[in-house]
């Protein structure tokens, strides 16, 4: 028959495997998300590039065309030109997308993180907490011994 020590014992160590098997799974899930942070990174990274090429171009375009323009006049012309520009403006609105993207996959991270903390510090209360009942069970033979 089984005693009260040893059925807290047997339901302590399936709640610590129940962990264990949970704490593993986020851990591929961390991977997965954090891939995908790097595919996101380099997306931004490419995008950046695609926005300041063609703010590039737009100046070099427009400097050819308004080369007698002042510098303030011309710098507020450029500025109109960059927001009418519709590739810049696809480009931005892309980049956009993606830091959002990037921002959610970073707080899902730091959630997968922070569970897995979680659960590692139950493993290592319930790892007490089996050492316990394991004295417990060694004191309670003892005695019976005697």
């Amino acid at each position: 028959m089984i005693d009260n020590t040893e059925q807290r014992f047997l339901e302590a160590e399936a709640t610590g495997d129940n962990l264990y098997e949970s704490a593993e799974e986020n851990l591929v899930a961390l991977s997965k998300a954090q891939e995908e942070l790097r595919g996101l990174l380099n997306n931004k990274r490419a995008l950046t590039e695609s926005q300041t090429d063609r703010e590039m171009e737009l100046l070099a375009e427009q400097r050819a065309k308004h080369s007698d323009m002042g510098v303030g006049r011309f710098e507020e012309h450029l500025k109109l030109k960059k927001r009418s520009d519709k590739k810049l403006t696809e480009v931005r609105n892309a980049l956009s997308q993606c830091q959002s993207a990037l921002t959610q996959t970073e707080h899902y991270i730091e959630l997968i993180r922070s569970t897995i903390r979680f659960k590692v510090a139950a493993l290592e209360e319930l790892g007490g907490y089996l050492h316990c009942l394991a004295a417990h069970k060694a004191y309670d033979t003892s005695q019976n011994q005697e």
